[in-house]
This record gives C-alpha cells, sequence and structure tokens, in this order.
C-alpha cells in the first residue's frame, strides 16, 4: 500500500514536470532539459527545428527510470532522414506497468528557410490506458523555430500544444511555450539555457553545459528551477557513427532517475 502511493505520488510529479507526452531524450536531460536551441538527433523532442542543422540519417532507441521505481521504466527510439526539401523525423515512446500504460508517436518535419534560420511543425499521437478506466487518445503538435545570430549564439523557441485540448475527463492539455539559447564559447565548450512557461504553471528555468573532454568523450551537467534539480552524464563514441550516452537527474524530494541512449549514424 505504501509502495503504491509513492508510485502514484511519483507518477503525478512525472506528469506535473512534462508540459509534453514525451521526456527529453538523455543527451538533453543531462543538461538539465535546456534543449530548444540544440541541434541534431536530441532537437526531435527538445525543439524539432534543430533537425534542419543536418543532413545526417540518424537513428536511435534508449531507455530511462523515473525515481528507481522499476514501474516508471520509459522505452524510446525513433530516427530522422533528409526528405522533402528538409529533415523528417519520428519519435516513439512507451511506458507503463499491469494497471497504466502509456504510447506517444511524434512525427516531425523541419527546414531551413534561409541560411542560419531554421523552422519545423511537428504532430503528436498520445494513448492512455488505465485498468478498469478504458483508455483516451489525444491528437496534438505544434512548432519551433531557431535562429542562428552567429557562429557561436544560436537562439530558438518552440510552442507546444497551441490551442488548448480537452482532455476526457474535463481536463486540459495546457500550451506550452519555451524559449533559450546555445552558447559556444570555444570549439569544446556549449553552454545552454532556457525559460518554459506552461500555462498555469510557474515559469521554470534550465541550464546545461556539454564539454568536450577528449575526441570519444563529452561530459555534461545541468540544473533546472520548480522543482529544483540538477543532472549530468556522458557521451561516448563507441566507433564511428556509433555514440552511447548515459545520464541522470536528480529530484530533490523523489531522487535519482538514470537514463541510457545508442544512436546511429546511418551511412
Amino acid at each position: 500500500m505504501i509502495r503504491m502511493s509513492f508510485l502514484i505520488s511519483a507518477m503525478w510529479w512525472a506528469v506535473a514536470l512534462a508540459a509534453q507526452p514525451f521526456e527529453s531524450d538523455v543527451v538533453v536531460e543531462s543538461m538539465g532539459g535546456a534543449g530548444v536551441a540544440l541541434g541534431g538527433s536530441s532537437a526531435i523532442l527538445a525543439n524539432p527545428a534543430g533537425l534542419a542543422s543536418t543532413s545526417e540519417t540518424w537513428l536511435w532507441a534508449g531507455a530511462s527510470n523515473r525515481y528507481l521505481i522499476g514501474e516508471l521504466t520509459r522505452a524510446n527510439g525513433g530516427g530522422m532522414k533528409a526528405m522533402g526539401g528538409g529533415m523528417s523525423a519520428m519519435a516513439i515512446s512507451a511506458f507503463g506497468f499491469d494497471t497504466w500504460q502509456e504510447l506517444g508517436i511524434r512525427l516531425a518535419h523541419a527546414r531551413s528557410l534561409a541560411p542560419g534560420f531554421r523552422a519545423a511543425v511537428h504532430f503528436d499521437y498520445f494513448q492512455t490506458r488505465i485498468s478498469h478506466y478504458g483508455q483516451f487518445a489525444r491528437l496534438s503538435g505544434g512548432f519551433g523555430l531557431q535562429a542562428d545570430v552567429n557562429q557561436r549564439l544560436t537562439v530558438g523557441a518552440q510552442v507546444l500544444h497551441p490551442a488548448r485540448l480537452r482532455l476526457d475527463e474535463g481536463e486540459s492539455l495546457s500550451t506550452s511555450m519555451a524559449i533559450g539559447l546555445a552558447y559556444r564559447p570555444h570549439a569544446s565548450v556549449e553552454l545552454v539555457s532556457q525559460v518554459d512557461k506552461r500555462i498555469g504553471w510557474p515559469a521554470r528555468w534550465r541550464a546545461g553545459i556539454a564539454w568536450q573532454a577528449a575526441s570519444s568523450l563529452i561530459l555534461r551537467a545541468g540544473f533546472s528551477s520548480d522543482p529544483a534539480m540538477v543532472s549530468g552524464g556522458l557521451g561516448l563514441q563507441l566507433r564511428k557513427g556509433l555514440l552511447l550516452d548515459m545520464g541522470f537527474s536528480w529530484h530533490q524530494a523523489l531522487g535519482l532517475s538514470p537514463g541510457v541512449q545508442l544512436r546511429w549514424k546511418v551511412g
């Protein structure tokens, strides 16, 4: 009974901390969740506009856990490829246990509208199944922008759920906005920061850093506010085109949330 009460409490915290039915990938999570101005494969959940910063094809798969509770383990995967004059990507996220199951699918398309200026739209499908209560599904989406101010500074913005959606039980899926930047003072260092604002919730600040400590090693760290959380992790190049990312976040009340991810550059 105590474990079930803690599990329900942890799930509500997990929902409250996310303005969308997807968690950040391990790379963004280990940098405090500040990914709205990042590019590459991590952009699919943080801000799909960043997909257009590259023309490379990537596949990825990983898993994350909330607060070291076995029932709160989430599996995810996806891929990105150049098509239709831009970059298209898909991400799938699955989570659940006997009485609660979730499935999320995101489709995104990004393209460069001008040198250094990128835009994207995405569509989300999210399904929840609760034992003895049935299931419900919803469709949503959003859009994002990124601009390279210069070679060192990128700014990004994203809007999720621009039209507030009413759920089956009368709750609303609130509109969420994020704006932030990525600054590269040195070729081996990237600093990121962003502010999230979800309608009806206080603003949340996130910040992080990535340091290329060696040719095959990247170290990451970050933190976020409301509630206060710290994070960290590393990226290892196992061989050319194959990357292993590991990370964690630490909630002041609920504890550790680890994650791992493999990324493969195709071609």
